[in-house]
């Protein structure tokens, strides 16, 4: 992930450069990363990367599956992208973020007659 923060050494405003088309996923991870990370050396995640508000996550979310209902032919991502679209509403109705199996098994308790999830989770594992 690319991600900039740096000082100009005559300023006390930090600078922050992210470059999104580059970190397509830094938002949730950073999130992720602040709650189960573990540091090998030095401070807890918690202590160094500040709080994700879930707004911006779930906005992150919406602007993927948007992207993604211009792919009705990607096959070869499909089980990816239904996985990860249960890890986005799984977080969005509960504020949890979950492993991709976990996510399918949350929305499968929710409708069990979503067919297009359970295919995705015999299709093997997702990224």
């Amino acid at each position: 992930m690319q991600l900039l923060v740096g000082r100009c050494p005559a300023s006390t405003t930090l600078e922050v450069v992210v470059r999104a088309e580059a970190c397509a996923d830094l938002i949730p991870e950073l999130s992720m990363a602040r709650e189960f990370g573990r540091a090998l050396h030095g401070a807890a995640p918690v202590d160094v990367i500040g709080s994700v508000p879930g707004r911006w996550i779930v906005q992150d979310g919406q602007h993927w599956l948007n992207r993604w209902l211009e792919l009705t032919g990607d096959t070869e991502n499909a089980a990816f992208m239904m996985l990860t679209a249960c890890r986005m509403w799984r977080f969005a109705a509960t504020g949890e973020h979950s492993f991709k199996t976990a996510a399918a098994l949350w929305v499968l308790a929710r409708d069990p007659s979503l067919m297009a999830v359970r295919q995705a989770r015999s299709a093997g594992p997702a990224r």
